[in-house]
């Protein structure tokens, strides 16, 4: 279901011209897609408190300050995390601007509201 899901998302951009079929193949290409499926927890349209929990999960920043240390010498970002077994790791050592690019890929639009108020 996950991959059906990522190639339909993927095939809607290019269909709409918002990516480049280069840009298509390459994120086809990823060893992990960033897509998920999970049905574990429900959300019922009359729960506020769910959907206010909702909406703070969404609204989160995507990485901890914690998780992070600087080597100004190096110009390496590390990041911590706990032991993937998927990825057989716990960290990950990144150039400082790929670092930086990787960050930036979760900064919203102008103007784009994420936060539902209630």
């Amino acid at each position: 279901m996950t991959e059906v899901f990522r190639r339909l998302v993927i095939k809607y951009f290019l269909d709409t011209e918002r990516i480049s079929q280069d840009l298509a193949d390459n994120l086809l290409s990823w060893k992990n897609s960033g897509f998920s499926i999970d049905n574990s927890v429900r959300k019922m349209s009359y729960d506020n408190k769910a959907m206010e929990s909702l909406a703070e999960y969404m609204a989160r920043c995507p990485v901890s300050l914690k998780k992070l240390m600087y080597e100004p010498f190096k110009g390496k970002v590390i990041f911590h995390t706990k032991y993937n077994s998927y990825f057989k790791e716990n960290m990950k050592v990144f150039d400082a601007e790929d670092f930086i690019a990787e960050l930036t890929q979760h900064i919203p639009p102008a103007n784009a509201v994420y936060v539902i108020t209630v």
